[in-house]
């Protein structure tokens, strides 16, 4: 049995372009039970006690951290 199937590049702009709020939760309900089709939901709360924003990974979406010379680093 395969597992679930992305949308394609093509369906995900069309529905970002001409698809409704309603179509898109409704899609994203069906991938959602196709993923995981028992009828209860989890989630979980990650948080990350972060004693200093000085950072070496630099990664691409942090607006939080700052290198180690940085004047704002603590």
């Amino acid at each position: 049995m395969a597992g679930p199937q992305r949308i394609s590049v093509e369906e995900a702009m069309e529905l970002y372009r001409e698809g409704s709020l309603h179509e898109l939760g409704r899609r994203a309900a069906e991938a959602m039970e196709r993923c995981h089709p028992a009828d209860r939901r989890t989630y979980v709360i990650e948080r990350n006690i972060n004693y200093t924003n000085v950072c070496r990974t630099r990664c691409a979406f942090c607006a939080f951290s700052v290198s180690p010379k940085d004047s704002r680093a603590y």
